[in-house]
């Protein structure tokens, strides 16, 4: 929603929001506001950072593995780039985090890289097992605009599918 201002008593579409600073005016394009009690990132309106990062991921990243022993080493993830970034300004970073408790059974999912847009993921897993983690991915641009998606992981061992 774009942001609005009241002014005259009517309101109005914010379309730049200038500062004086060195006797100069600069355009802002970024800054924080205090909503609900909570400090918020806003951006430019109308573009320069923020809005218009879009996450493409799959519904479920997985690996499997088969084999004749009680568990096995599981990797998910790579060499086909799973996941995509559009829109906002490049270049970008990235940043995983595991959303969901760590997985009891594997003693948790390892990541490969957590700076990575598609790293991969591993873990030990017991024949015939699958194990499922939550994974949340955070996108940065050159603006500092960021973006957030939420990736499951599973890993499976066996012919699960």
């Amino acid at each position: 929603m774009p942001a609005q201002i009241k002014v005259g008593g009517v309101w109005k579409t914010v379309t730049a929001i200038q500062l004086r600073v060195g006797g100069v005016w600069k355009t802002l394009t970024k800054g924080e506001i205090k909503v609900g009690g909570v400090w918020k990132t806003f951006h430019e309106p109308g573009g320069g950072g923020g809005g218009g990062i879009t996450i493409t991921a799959p519904a479920l990243v997985y690996g499997s593995a088969e084999g004749f022993a009680g568990a096995g080493y599981v990797t998910a993830g790579p060499p086909a780039p799973l996941i995509t970034v559009s829109g906002g300004t490049a270049p970008y970073t990235y940043s995983w985090s595991r959303v969901s408790a760590p997985d009891p059974y594997s003693g948790g999912f390892n990541i490969t890289s957590s700076a990575s847009l598609n790293p991969g993921w591993n873990a030990t897993v017991n024949s015939n097992d699958e194990h499922v983690e939550v994974w949340r991915l955070t996108v940065t641009d050159a603006l500092s605009a960021s973006a957030t998606k939420d990736v499951p992981v599973e890993l499976f061992w066996g012919d699960l599918r």
